[in-house]
C-alpha cells in the first residue's frame, strides 16, 4: 500500500525518515506554493492530482500536517487516516493556541523571528533532548519556507472542524507541548512523546501504524 507521508508546519520528510513501514510504500507529499488567504480546505484540494487513487492509499499527517490530511481525505476516498501529534478538531488545540488566536499576537511578531526561535525554547517545545534531535530540529526550521509559515499559523488558528472524521487514528504524545494532551479523547496516547515524537520515538509509531494498516487491508478483505 503507498502511505502519503505529510509533514507540519516547521517540518519536512527528514521527520519520517526513522519510521519502518515496510511492506509499504512511503511518498512524502511535498509542499505546494500557498496562495495568500487560500482556507486550508483549498490547499488540501490541490494535493489530490499528486495522489494515486489507482491504488489503495493511506494518508498520515503529523502536526499541521495532520490537519491537511483530514482536509484531503474529503477530497480522496483513503484506506485508512492517522494523525500523530495533531489534532482532530480545534476544540483540542489547548490554551496556548486559543489565547494566540483571540489575541492574534501572532500578526504582531515577524514570521522570521518566530523561526528563529532560540535552541533552548525549540528544544522545549518540540521535547527534543538529545543533540541530534536538537541539530534536526534547527536544520528543519532554518530551511522551511517563511511564506508557508505566514500562511499556515493562521489557516491552523481558523480551522473550525467540530466532529472528527470516522476511523482516524490519532497518535499523541503526553509530553506535547504544543497541542498538549489533555482532554484529547479517542487517542493513542504514546508515553513520554514529546511534539517531534515522529522521529524520536519513532520504532514505536512504527508498529502502531503497521498494525493499523494491516488491520485495515484485513478488514477490506472482509468486507469484500
Amino acid at each position: 500500500m503507498n502511505i502519503y507521508l505529510i509533514s507540519g508546519l516547521g517540518a519536512d520528510k527528514r521527520n519520517f525518515q526513522k519510521l519502518d513501514l515496510a511492506p509499504h510504500t512511503c511518498i512524502h507529499l511535498d509542499r505546494i506554493d500557498v496562495r495568500t488567504g487560500e482556507p486550508l480546505q483549498d490547499y488540501a484540494g490541490r494535493l489530490v492530482p499528486f495522489i494515486d487513487q489507482t491504488q489503495p492509499f493511506a494518508l498520515v499527517g503529523v502536526s499541521f500536517g495532520g490537519l491537511v490530511a483530514q482536509e484531503l481525505s474529503r477530497y480522496v476516498s483513503c484506506r485508512k487516516l492517522i494523525i500523530i501529534s495533531s489534532i482532530k478538531t480545534h476544540h483540542e488545540r489547548g490554551l496556548l493556541l486559543r489565547l494566540t488566536d483571540v489575541t492574534a499576537l501572532y500578526r504582531l511578531v515577524p514570521t522570521a523571528l518566530l523561526m528563529r526561535l532560540n535552541n533552548f525554547m525549540v528544544a522545549w517545545l518540540f521535547g527534543v533532548q538529545r543533540a541530534e534531535e536538537r541539530r534536526l530540529l534547527r536544520q528543519i526550521l532554518d530551511d522551511t519556507d517563511p511564506r508557508f509559515v505566514q500562511w499556515a499559523v493562521p489557516a491552523l488558528l481558523s480551522w473550525r472542524n467540530r466532529v472528527p472524521q470516522p476511523g482516524i487514528l490519532h497518535l499523541h504524545g503526553t509530553a506535547d507541548r504544543i497541542f498538549p494532551a489533555r482532554g484529547m479523547r479517542n487517542v493513542g496516547l504514546i508515553s513520554g512523546g514529546g511534539h517531534l515524537m515522529v522521529y524520536t520515538h519513532a520504532s514505536h509509531i512504527s508498529l502502531q501504524i503497521r498494525a493499523a494498516l494491516n488491520d485495515s487491508g484485513a478488514h477490506d478483505e472482509r468486507r469484500n
